[in-house]
């Protein structure tokens, strides 16, 4: 998977001019539009979506009537426009929102977006659990640029496939991917860049036996701040980070190469092939045997 082009901000709001103004143009507004088209999917108990913070989750053919203006939002959410052009109010006053920008749209904070010709967006919302993403953090609206292009794919894949063959596996693991390039959007500038160096070192040397003492130790960290990083960097703790990278090239080794399943553990650092499967079942949804005849999960 290709790295994501550094993000650049454009803008920020500060909290004062967050608010909406006072004025029926900004009143409590929810309208889709009758020219505007939307494919999306909906969390549901228990659903595909359930282990992400992730409530729904689609893409928007808008057009002249797509209007939205919530001003105390329950939720945050980020719209990100893959074609044509729309305006989000930012600084207290309308801005245009171009392909390979996003506004991001923190929880209780005033929001207004709307579509004066074609506009194709992506979009998000955020639920229980959005605490540990970097959208959590901010106090106003913000516009971004970011790459479209993979998490435009994300979107349409998790789409797709939630409403054709509906598999509950590949709509998990789409959904992965679709909070995958969100986090990464959403990396402000400025951050904890280490991290970074240190998934790339686990990802080229997966066998090595890894462990929160070692990972901290190539940083310079104490094991209870190289947690917090993780956490707040991408809502899981480093080993588990440690393994979904593991298993990430273990999928990619499955289809693209004839190695035994018991030669492909060990490259990615299990010692235990029975561990190894029962691992793998567990992230995946199947067997390594399965997957690499062509079971119906995408990574």
């Amino acid at each position: 998977m290709e790295t994501a082009p550094p993000i650049a901000p454009i803008c920020r709001s500060c909290q004062a001019c967050a608010m909406l103004p006072a004025q029926p143009d900004f009143a409590e507004t929810q309208t889709v539009g009758p020219d505007t088209r939307e494919q999306y999917v909906v969390a549901s108990p228990g659903g595909p979506l359930g282990e992400r913070p992730i409530v729904s989750a689609g893409v928007s053919l808008a057009r002249p009537g797509f209007r939205f203006v919530r001003r105390r939002p329950r939720q945050a959410a980020v719209l990100c426009c893959f074609g044509g052009e729309g305006e989000v109010w930012v600084d207290g006053r309308w801005r245009p929102c171009r392909r390979g920008q996003a506004y991001v749209l923190p929880a209780k904070s005033g929001h207004a977006y709307r579509a004066g010709a074609r506009w194709t967006v992506g979009w998000a919302t955020y639920g229980r659990g959005a605490g540990t993403l970097p959208v959590a953090a901010e106090t106003s609206p913000l516009l971004l640029e970011f790459d479209p292009e993979p998490l435009r794919a994300a979107l349409l894949g998790l789409v797709r496939e939630a409403r054709g063959a509906a598999d509950p596996v590949a709509v998990r693991h789409w959904s992965e991917l679709v909070h995958l390039h969100l986090e990464r959007l959403l990396r402000r500038p400025g951050r904890e860049r280490r991290l970074d160096r240190l998934w790339a070192k686990v990802e080229a040397d997966p066998a090595r036996p890894w462990n929160v003492p070692t990972l901290a130790a190539e940083l310079g960290l104490s094991e209870e701040r190289l947690r917090q990083l993780s956490a707040a960097d991408l809502g899981r703790s480093p080993m588990r980070h440690v393994a979904h990278l593991r298993l990430t090239r273990a999928a990619h080794l499955l289809r693209a190469s004839d190695m035994s399943a018991e030669r492909i553990a060990e490259e990615v650092g299990y010692a235990d092939p029975a561990g190894f499967s029962r691992a793998f079942r567990r992230w995946s949804g199947l067997p390594p045997r399965s997957y690499r005849n062509g079971g119906d999960f995408a990574v």
